[in-house]
């Protein structure tokens, strides 16, 4: 087994790198730590602007490089731990109002906790899951957890 200090950092391939960074940073309140113009691997030139969540040792790279693929391209979702289960209901209407949309709200029970999420889109069409897990990160080096889909909230 490799060990790991965790997630380095998530890419997504975007088709107007500026709006997905006003994105991003409006929704999220990302910090930009660099914005890179050159070369891209095997591409002659690209553009990429790396962030970070305020607060946190993680990166979210936004890549706009011409003719490489956008969007979900096989990726299911990412997720996005927010502080509060509140803070779910502020992130959907800030995702709205930043120009992306809702896809779906649920609510789980896990140990007996209820837990709201929602799945939001990215202009791109990258989609992701706003969720404030408390129970599930607190199960390292436990038992697996009982999980329960509850009905959606009317």
């Amino acid at each position: 087994m490799i060990r790991t200090r965790g997630l380095s950092h998530i890419n997504l391939n975007v088709s107007d790198i500026e709006r997905s960074a006003r994105f991003y940073q409006q929704v999220f309140g990302l910090e930009l730590l660099v914005d890179y113009a050159g070369p891209m691997g095997p591409h002659p030139y690209g553009r990429q602007m790396l962030f970070s969540t305020p607060g946190c040792d993680d990166l979210i790279a936004l890549s706009q490089v011409e003719g490489v693929a956008v969007g979900d391209g096989g990726m299911n979702h990412w997720g996005l731990n927010l502080a509060r289960e509140e803070d779910v209901d502020a992130a959907v209407a800030a995702v709205l109002s930043a120009g992306g949309s809702l896809i779906k709200r649920e609510e789980y029970e896990f140990e007996g906790v209820r837990e709201p999420q929602a799945y939001v889109k990215d202009p791109d069409g990258y989609i992701i899951e706003l969720c404030a897990q408390r129970v599930l990160l607190g199960r390292k080096g436990k038992s697996a957890a009982s999980v329960v889909r509850l009905p959606p909230r009317e």
